[in-house]
């Protein structure tokens, strides 16, 4: 399959002056009210068939794309847009807002076959071009010149959706521009933030390592994303997922974190500020379980498995592109990066290790999770070791299906228990 977007598309006449894109898709066009002259159109639109030339097309988009030293489209949104293109292709379409266009003109046909095909045109890069979905569109082009052979074969089922306006007033673009990217690109953890729902978060944060990598908001400069945070919060929510009952459905799940949240600190705010003040320790845990899977593999005791062929997100687990992967609350690097799904079953069997009243607002470690950590690692890596291998090789099945979370509690449950006889004998020895 062919890597370069552009000879996908039919993109004729002059790049210096015009632009004229002829698409597949099934397009329908309304009128827009109290604009006479003027419509949008929508329809989907396969991604490998988005041109590159639209790039010279968006001095109407006030927003620019992040983008590191190598071009890498960078941040917390284009991440999980390439995970979408490259994972779960078909939820793109339903998951992602689409790409915004003011167009001179926008016609439907249908080509030789009975194909629906949209035909659009702009001539003025002042007024015409991509004035909202920038990230959307500069993702689909680096993760289509990023992806493997099976990456972009998956791309290939994935689709977006356009959004066309045309004969709008020249003088409205302006106004149109911003108020779209208000309106479609201000993130809801944005909207959390500036009503600072996240304060007692940072405050426990605070001092603390990896203070500054929690992206709070969108265009916050740290690695960490707040919806990520927020999911292993709700998963020590005992009072939301009580003890047997798994969050198997918080992996690669931002909308389902986010609405948890929600509900929570509305309906339950004693459980969300009592964890928010707890979040330092299980960011800590959560790196130290990751530091602990690489380490365990790689003595290969227990765990027999070469970890570093295995897939992490787009990349080998020992890419040298995940050499010095940063385990920012433990405020040092490691030599590779294990699957993320591995993670949410083991950090969700260490529930069981927590008393736990949000009325009272208690939350302890019945026992140190470190001591604990050290004594089931071995259990707990082998679980996710079995299950990515029950699941051909595909680490996100691990944390997407409550099996691994229902083993991994129940090795922890087994080192608590025979910790807790041992206690007790040890007393009735005493007396």
């Amino acid at each position: 399959m062919s890597r370069t977007l552009a000879s996908r598309a039919p993109v004729r006449a002059s790049k210096v002056t015009s632009l004229t894109l002829d698409l597949p898709c099934k397009y329908t066009a309304v009128p827009i009210p109290g604009h006479p002259k003027a419509q949008m159109g929508t329809g989907y639109v396969p991604v490998l068939e988005i041109p590159s030339e639209l790039k010279d097309w968006m001095e109407v988009n006030p927003r620019v794309p992040n983008t590191s030293v190598t071009g890498i489209v960078t941040g917390p949104v284009p991440a999980a847009i390439r995970k979408t293109l490259w994972e779960d292709p078909e939820m793109m379409a339903v998951m992602n807002a689409g790409l915004f266009l003011l167009v001179d003109s926008a016609e439907s046909y249908n080509a030789k076959g009975g194909e629906s095909r949209v035909r659009m045109r702009m001539i003025d890069r002042d007024q015409h071009g991509l004035v909202n979905g920038g990230h959307t569109f500069a993702t689909i082009l680096d993760a289509a010149s990023r992806a493997s052979d099976d990456q972009l074969s998956k791309m290939g089922r994935a689709q977006v959706r356009l959004h066309v306006m045309r004969g709008l007033d020249p003088e409205t673009v302006v106004e149109i521009a911003q108020g779209l990217n208000r309106s479609k690109q201000v993130k809801d953890t944005s909207l959390r933030n500036l009503d600072n729902q996240f304060d007692a978060l940072k405050s426990a944060m605070k001092g603390r390592q990896g203070e500054d990598q929690i992206a709070y908001y969108e265009g916050d400069s740290g690695d960490v994303d707040i919806a990520e945070v927020l999911a292993y919060l709700e998963m020590f929510n005992l009072d939301r997922y009580p003890l047997g009952a798994h969050p198997h459905n918080l992996y690669g799940r931002r909308y389902n974190a986010m609405k948890q949240f929600d509900e929570d600190i509305d309906s339950n705010p004693k459980a969300i500020q009592l964890l928010m003040k707890k979040m330092p320790d299980i960011l800590v845990l959560s790196d130290r379980i990751r530091e602990t899977t690489l380490a365990t593999c790689d003595e290969a005791t227990i765990v027999r498995f070469q970890i570093g062929r295995a897939k992490s997100g787009d990349r080998r687990v020992r890419s040298p592109e995940n050499r010095n992967t940063p385990l920012h609350f433990l405020g040092k690097s490691m030599d590779g990066n294990p699957p993320g799904a591995w993670l949410y079953p083991m950090l969700a069997a260490f529930r069981a290790n927590v008393l736990w009243n949000s009325s009272t607002g208690k939350f302890a470690w019945k026992v140190p999770v470190d001591q604990l950590l050290e004594a089931v690692a071995p259990m707990l890596v082998a679980t996710c070791v079995k299950e990515h291998q029950d699941n051909q090789g595909k680490p996100e099945f691990v944390a997407k299906r409550s099996s691994a979370y229902q083993i991994c509690a129940m090795h922890v449950n087994e080192y608590l228990n025979v910790r807790e006889i041992k206690e007790l004998r040890a007393q009735a020895a005493k007396r």
